[in-house]
Order: C-alpha cells, then sequence, then structure tokens
C-alpha cells in the first residue's frame, strides 16, 4: 500500500543523447549518416546523424519517378529521431503525476499531407547504443497526444503531454528514450497516387548539439514521494522524585510528526498540533509508578513509544509538630500536642534506670521510643509495650547516648558522647563509629539539633 503524499516535487531533465536515421520503407535498408560525438551510435555500422536542422521526422521519396519506381502504396523513406534522457535522479519510491516532453520546432512541411507530429515508444536494449531495429520498426505505441500539424510551432518549443504508458515508459532507474514520428509513418497510411520527387512532409526539431546545447530538449516531470510515518522518541529532565513531582518531556522524535499524543501514565493526556508546543511537562501529585507514552503521526501512518518510559513517584516525607512526652519508671507518657492534660500513649518499655531515647528509626517519618541500658540500644519502630525490634551494642554504660540524623537521608541513628568527644554512626548497628570528633569537655551535657534549619 503506497503512503499518503506530500506536494507534488517538479523537475527538469534535460536530454543527454539524440540521433537521427532514415528508414526505407519498402526494403528497410539504411542511408548512412555521420556520427558526432555525444551522438547515439548504431551498433550495424551505420553512423547516427546529429540532429540539427535536418529532416528529422519527416517522409519523401527517394528516388525519381521517371526511374519507374511504384511508390503508390507507400513512403518509401522516413526520417526517425530517438532521444535519450537520463531520468535515474528521479527517486524509485517517486509517483509520477504527469511529465511533458518538448523540443524546439524549427520548420515543417505538408507538401505530402499535412500530417501530425507523434511521439512513441524505443525501447533500446542499450540507450547509447542501437541497432538498426531500433528504428525500422513498422509497430508503435503512441505515448502522448499527438500534435497537428496546425499546432505544431515552427521556431518555438512544442511539448507533448505523455499519457498513462508514456509516463509508465519513464525509467527512473537508468535512461528513458522516445521515438519522433509522424502519423503517417506510425500509422503506416498509403502514399498519395501522384506527387513530386523528393517532396516531403514532415517536421524538422532542433537538436541538442545546436548553438551548443541552447535548444535542447527536455522533459518536465512532476512527482509525488510517500511521507514516512514518524518514529515516536522523547527524553525526560528526571524519572523518580518525591511528590508532588513535575517532569519535563521534549520530543525527539523523527520523519516529521504533525501531531502528538502523550499519555502520561495517571490518566491525563495531552494532545498537540502544534509543532512549538509539542514538548510539556507533568507535575504527578500522587505516589506510583506511572508509565509515559508518546504517540506521534503525519499523512504517512502513526507510531507510539514501547513500552514507554516509568515515571517513579514516591511518597513525601511528611514533617509533622514534635510534642512531649515523660519517661517515669520504666512507663512512657507521650503527648499529640503541646499542652497539659492526660497522656495521649501510655506504655511500659525499659525499666527505671534506663535512659530514654526518640528517634525515627525506620525512615518512614514517625518517632518511636528506645532506651539505652549498659552500653546496649533497644529501640522500637512502634510507640507500645513489647519487645524491642532492633537491640545492638554501641558504647559503655556510662557513656552519654545521642540520637540524630547526622547524614539528612531522613533515618535517626545513634551516638555516644564520652569524655568531651562525640561518636556518631549512620546505621543503627553495632560497630565502629562513621564519624569521631572532640568538642566540649567531659563534665559537659550534649546537645543534638537542626541549629540552621537545612
Amino acid at each position: 500500500m503506497l503512503m499518503p503524499v506530500v506536494s507534488a516535487v517538479q523537475v527538469r531533465v534535460n536530454a543527454s543523447h539524440d540521433a537521427r536515421l532514415l528508414a526505407i520503407t519498402d526494403n528497410q535498408t539504411w542511408q548512412e549518416k555521420r556520427n558526432t560525438p555525444g551522438e547515439i551510435i548504431v551498433l550495424d555500422g551505420i553512423d547516427a546523424q546529429t540532429i540539427n536542422i535536418g529532416e528529422t521526422m519527416a517522409m519523401n521519396k527517394t528516388y525519381w519517378d521517371t526511374q519507374g519506381w511504384d511508390v503508390t502504396n507507400l513512403y518509401d523513406s522516413h526520417y526517425r529521431a530517438i532521444i535519450t534522457w537520463n531520468t535515474s535522479d528521479i527517486p524509485n519510491d517517486a509517483i509520477i503525476t504527469d511529465a511533458t516532453v518538448t523540443v524546439m520546432g524549427h520548420t515543417k512541411a505538408n507538401l505530402l499531407g499535412t500530417y501530425d507530429s507523434c511521439i512513441v515508444d524505443a525501447n533500446p536494449f542499450n540507450p547509447m547504443a542501437f541497432v538498426g531495429a531500433d528504428y525500422s520498426r513498422t509497430e508503435f505505441t503512441r505515448l502522448a497526444p499527438d500534435i497537428t500539424y496546425y499546432n505544431f510551432k515552427d521556431n518555438n518549443w512544442n511539448s507533448f503531454t505523455l499519457n498513462s504508458i508514456g509516463i509508465d515508459h519513464i525509467n527512473k532507474a537508468g535512461y528513458t528514450s522516445f521515438m519522433f514520428a509522424h502519423s503517417a509513418d506510425v500509422d503506416n497510411a498509403s502514399a498519395l497516387s501522384t506527387w513530386e520527387s523528393y517532396v516531403s512532409s514532415g517536421y524538422e526539431i532542433r537538436g541538442m548539439n545546436y548553438l551548443n546545447g541552447t535548444y535542447t530538449p527536455y522533459m518536465t516531470i512532476n512527482y509525488d514521494l510517500p511521507v514516512p510515518a514518524p518514529v515516536a522518541s522523547f527524553t525526560t529532565n528526571t524519572t523518580s522524585g518525591t511528590a508532588p513531582l513535575t517532569v519535563q518531556f521534549n520530543d525527539t522524535s523523527s520523519n516529521s510528526p504533525k501531531s502528538w499524543n502523550w499519555s502520561f501514565g495517571d490518566g491525563i493526556w495531552s494532545n498537540t498540533t502544534v509543532s512549538g508546543a509539542r514538548n510539556v511537562t507533568h507535575t504527578y501529585n500522587n505516589p506510583g509508578s506511572c508509565i509515559v507514552q508518546l504517540t506521534v503521526a503525519n499523512t504517512g501512518g502513526a507510531n507510539t513509544t514501547y513500552p514507554g518510559t516509568t515515571i517513579t513517584v514516591n511518597s513525601p516525607v511528611i514533617i509533622g509538630n514534635d510534642t512531649i512526652g515523660v519517661y517515669r519508671n520504666g512507663n512512657f507518657f507521650l503527648k499529640n500536642s503541646n499542652s497539659a492534660g492526660n497522656a495521649d500513649l501510655v506504655f511500659e518499655y525499659g525499666i527505671s534506670s534506663d535512659t530514654p531515647l526518640v528517634g525515627d528509626w525506620n525512615g518512614d517519618g514517625t518517632d518511636t521510643v528506645g532506651i539505652y541500658r549498659d552500653g546496649n540500644f533497644f529501640l522500637k519502630n512502634s510507640n507500645s509495650a513489647g519487645n524491642a525490634d532492633l537491640v545492638f551494642g554501641y558504647g559503655i554504660s556510662s557513656d552519654t547516648p545521642l540520637v540524630g540524623d547526622w547524614n539528612g537521608d531522613g533515618t535517626d541513628t545513634v551516638g555516644i558522647y564520652r569524655n568531651g568527644n562525640f561518636f556518631l554512626k549512620n546505621s543503627n548497628s553495632a560497630g565502629n563509629a562513621d564519624l569521631v570528633f572532640g568538642y566540649g569537655i567531659s563534665s559537659d551535657t550534649p546537645l543534638v539539633g537542626d541549629w540552621n534549619g537545612l
């Protein structure tokens, strides 16, 4: 199936070779003609004559009536011209819509009748080296409507508009040749019963060598080119982030799309036929994974990115307000408001000699409790009684335990203060400290906080 097409392309192609020979119709012999460099060569030893102002496309009588030759049934000689064009620059997938072949007329004669000028098929095996049979044929296919004798213009351009057979005759892979003759020759018309010696009817045209190519025959070819379907592609400035996440999508599709249809994977679409609006931004407000696809189209078809690009939207970190609580004799009394009154949450965890701790141990945005006892941390991921979720040794019983988000990853981890030195961990586990430095003296009380709000 042919793809839809763009606007027509028009090209003009000048003739590359031309020649004429004389066909003797009563016995199909040849008159010897001369060859000029750049002209068509006839392989059987007969040279082709340059088309200048000779009797191209003419018919005439070659012998005197007084010699007794019977010329009542046939015109006994015909000049026929073959002109060749190099049409290989026409794309192979081009759809030729119309074409004309144009020659410069020189003179015309009607002593034997006002016959039409014709353009017919020529199919030489070699477009630059013809054989005699390429000229001496007696059967022809018209490739364009004839130009009548009265419409043929002397000293002006004459154009043949090719019919569908003529258009099909154009060779996109190489050379295209046409033969020029007259209607009496093409239709095998009988001669008049009486005529003068050497009288003729027909046409003279200018060849490509006349006046340095000033009147070189040419073809005008109009064709359409199939439009290839576009190939969809795009880029993004990011593929993951925390909601609300705004993503920039830039179209990088090929083959000149004319419409863009974005599917953002969250039930929202964006469509446009405006090239300047083909790049879009989209904001994802809800956590999840969204597959983004772009469909582009033009008159040649449509194409969609597959499988698409996945955008991962993470839940936002909810930063709540810290509220108060107390630890008394192994019990936590926690409030959800900074106010007097009864505790909102009361549970037992630890013993009276333990040091209470509070931190977001798993990075879920909620602070939960823990205790420090004799150099061991007992951490909970819920504010409730029961066994610790995380137990590990770090420090000694005389150390002061610390809690903080030392590396800013959203998860609180432990540390200790000993004799004016901080020993901080980036994980809630035993082992060496990730950060050790001295600050203060042994009698100081250590503090932890986000002092600059960064």
